[in-house]
């Protein structure tokens, strides 16, 4: 059922309402009592607390690299609306071109080492939830939302080769150098 069931005891019968949870905000909430006798007496009002969470909780995925070279790791910060618990864990993700480990919690917030695998030339990896309902607010109220946070790994390190069409030279002779890339470089001259 979709509402919340009151239930009181009055004399010697009961009285219940019902009340839909949707109608109201999140937050504490009170209800409120009073009795009348036939005779009119009326007693104290009688107040029930109670705390409503009917919002599914949120995560934010964030790294301190967009793109992860070999040697590097990056710090992956999970940042959620409201504390998980225990209820998360590394096996509540998908993980892609690397690895993750060393997962620490403080309050709302988990972080993690991003380790990228190797032999990976500028490849879109990605950390994100396998599905909605992977971790629970302390209501027990299950995420909606399936976070990915992408970037580029590139661990190959690049690489040049040397090669003339001429090994011998004499004197007034020219010969063609050429430099062969693994990957395009980013800047070179003749110079370097």
């Amino acid at each position: 059922e979709t509402g919340a069931r009151l239930q009181y005891k009055v004399g010697t019968g009961d009285w219940s309402d019902t009340y839909d949870p949707n109608t109201l905000s999140d937050g504490t909430q009170s209800v409120q009592v009073r009795q009348l006798d036939l005779a009119g007496n009326v007693s104290a009002v009688q107040f029930l607390n109670f705390r409503l969470d009917k919002t599914a909780p949120t995560l934010t995925i964030s790294s301190d690299r967009t793109l992860v070279k070999s040697g590097d790791v990056a710090q992956i910060t999970f940042t959620f609306s409201e504390d998980p618990g225990a209820s998360f864990s590394i096996d509540d993700l998908q993980i892609s071109g690397g690895t993750l480990e060393n997962l620490s919690r403080t309050g709302t917030v988990r972080t993690a080492t991003y380790r990228p695998d190797s032999g990976l030339n500028g490849t879109s990896a990605s950390i994100g939830l396998k599905s909605t309902g992977s971790f629970t607010d302390v209501a027990g109220n299950t995420n909606t939302a399936v976070t990915v946070k992408t970037f580029t790994v590139d661990t190959v390190v690049p690489e040049v080769s040397i090669s003339a069409d001429k090994t011998r030279l004499l004197a007034g002779d020219t010969t063609t150098v050429t430099f062969t890339f693994t990957d395009a470089p980013a800047s070179f001259s003749k110079d370097d």
